[in-house]
């Protein structure tokens, strides 16, 4: 499992503070065949499970990786659990809480069935705002970001 800083923002306050309390804001993806896994947003239903070169995500700043252990499974299996994992990610159904690249990595490790455990720090402040107070608000901005990145309808201008 390779993990990001989202940006320098969140790498100063995930070592500054977030790490100490065994949590913090990341971006997760998985190694597997010499390429690493990744699931992002998009506005349409097409795969959001993309595929790069191993710690090198263009975005985020690569923090560290976390040893899950080899895979049990084949080859062809595991092309096999990929296949399945970009069929059911669209990209369209990310949220940056409930359906993340977090909670793809972590589901990646465990269909790949992997000796060791997902990092549980890296969901740490993923779960926190799963809370009913702090849930309803993000559920509130994404859907604000999303419109407010969408494309603009002259149909619907007023």
């Amino acid at each position: 499992v390779h993990v990001y800083d989202i940006d320098s923002v969140t790498a100063n306050l995930n070592w500054a503070v977030l790490r100490s309390s065994g949590i913090g804001v990341f971006h997760a993806g998985v190694e597997v065949l010499g390429d690493e896994w990744f699931f992002r947003f998009g506005p349409n239903n097409d795969s959001g499970v993309m595929w790069m070169e191993p710690r090198s995500h263009q975005v985020h700043i690569y923090s560290e990786s976390v040893c899950v252990g080899e895979s049990e499974l084949s080859e062809e299996d595991i092309r096999e659990v990929i296949a399945d994992l970009m069929e059911r990610w669209p990209s369209n159904l990310y949220h940056p809480i409930t359906r993340n690249c977090v909670d793809f990595a972590e589901e990646f490790v465990k269909a790949l069935r992997c000796p060791e455990p997902f990092p549980a720090y890296v969901r740490g402040v993923l779960d926190v705002a799963k809370s009913p107070v702090v849930l309803p608000v993000a559920d509130y901005a994404w859907d604000w970001v999303k419109w407010w990145n969408s494309p603009y309808d002259q149909g619907t201008a007023c």
